[in-house]
């Protein structure tokens, strides 16, 4: 059986001024390098363990059916952690991911939460799912983590730079200091046949978290389902804690709220909603107002009577927007379903909810015919 080699963290500066953390992981054909880039004071956070590398090896093993090991320590009890996660995504994709074992020194035990029990950061996109856990996090977070080469691509600097200062207001209206990395992670994780929603996305962002434990106690993932339409998910309440470890506590938010519910509690507030992006599109950091997402955002506020009050969607809604608009999936189905019951039940904008009713009829019949 394969065995993916997790090599020692390495930190050297970039020719664009940021530091490049990365860790080279054998066993493969040709050596495979896992990197993130961040700004030159988070350099101290990052830290000497094979803890940010391990998330992202883990789901490589768990589709490729090879085991893990890692040449540097691991925290406590991030080896179990690593088998439970692969475990539970065995069970969910049974074709596609198997357990994996892991074997690794283990770290001493340390606990910065105990030493800096208010230090916390954010996965932060500046959607629905991350600005609701902004506005409702017990504890603000010290920290917003925004990733390019996630959500944004890295392949234009342009755009990149646009979400930076749009996230930067948001985190000055918020009191808390935007961390912004780069890394080639979800690339790697697509290159080798591993789905982004369904596999990956909530293991690799805790990775992020991992990589900057030296700072952090609480690192928070905003939940994508609540808990009326939880799936299998690779974001989930059962998961993303279990990334948990003596260096870092990860926490699943939001599971609690809806779609809507999120909108809803966003649309009150305009620090939130005067700087929401929900777009599918990548090439700008503007709303399209074209898209699936953006025209079931614009309907559930048209529906909470807030479309008015923000000016970040560029079109006027009307109902021919929906007229080309199909969904495949059924999660994205069932929000579009629950923006069309809002719609019932406020009894604003008829016209929207009868468009509403006929991208759900098209989708359910794509839908269906798709299912084996």
């Amino acid at each position: 059986m394969t065995t993916l080699v997790i090599g020692p963290t390495t930190l050297r500066d970039t020719d664009d001024g940021r530091v490049r953390a990365s860790s080279v992981i054998a066993g493969l054909d040709e050596p495979l390098e896992l990197w993130v880039d961040l700004h030159p004071s988070l350099r101290d956070a990052v830290p000497d363990r094979a803890d940010p590398w391990l998330p992202a090896t883990a789901l490589l093993a768990s589709r490729l059916g090879a085991t893990v090991r890692a040449e540097s320590p691991v925290t406590a009890p991030l080896v179990r952690s690593a088998r439970g996660v692969t475990q539970l995504l065995s069970e969910w994709f049974p074709a596609e991911m198997s357990r994996v074992d892991v074997s690794a020194t283990t770290a001493g035990r340390v606990a910065p939460w105990r030493r800096h029990p208010g230090s916390s950061a954010m996965c932060f996109t500046g959607g629905v799912d991350s600005f609701y856990s902004l506005l409702r996090a017990q504890d603000s977070p010290d920290y917003l983590v925004n990733v390019s080469g996630l959500d944004v691509t890295s392949r234009w600097p342009e755009i990149e730079k646009a979400t930076r200062l749009r996230l930067l207001r948001v985190a000055t209206d918020f009191d808390a200091r935007l961390v912004t990395l780069r890394s080639n992670v979800r690339t790697v994780m697509l290159d080798h046949g591993l789905r982004w929603g369904d596999h990956a996305h909530g293991s690799v962002l805790a990775g992020f978290g991992h990589l900057l434990s030296g700072r952090l106690g609480t690192f928070m993932i905003p939940a994508t389902h609540s808990k009326a339409s939880v799936q299998p998910w690779g974001s989930h309440p059962r998961l993303d804690p279990q990334w948990s470890s003596d260096a870092l506590r990860v926490v699943h938010h939001g599971f609690e709220a809806s779609r809507v519910d999120k909108t809803a509690a966003i649309a009150r507030d305009p620090r939130a909603v005067d700087s929401l992006r929900v777009c599918l599109r990548h090439n700008s950091d503007e709303n399209c107002g074209e898209c699936s997402k953006c025209l079931r955002t614009m309907a559930t506020l048209a529906f909470l009577g807030e479309l008015d009050s923000t000016n970040r969607f560029p079109t006027d809604l009307t109902p021919s927007l929906f007229e080309p608009i199909t969904v495949s999936k059924q999660q994205d189905l069932n929000h579009l379903i629950a923006a069309r019951d809002l719609g019932l039940r406020t009894q604003r904008r008829p016209d929207i909810v009868e468009a509403l009713d006929g991208v759900i009829a098209r989708s359910e019949a794509q839908i269906h015919a798709a299912s084996p």
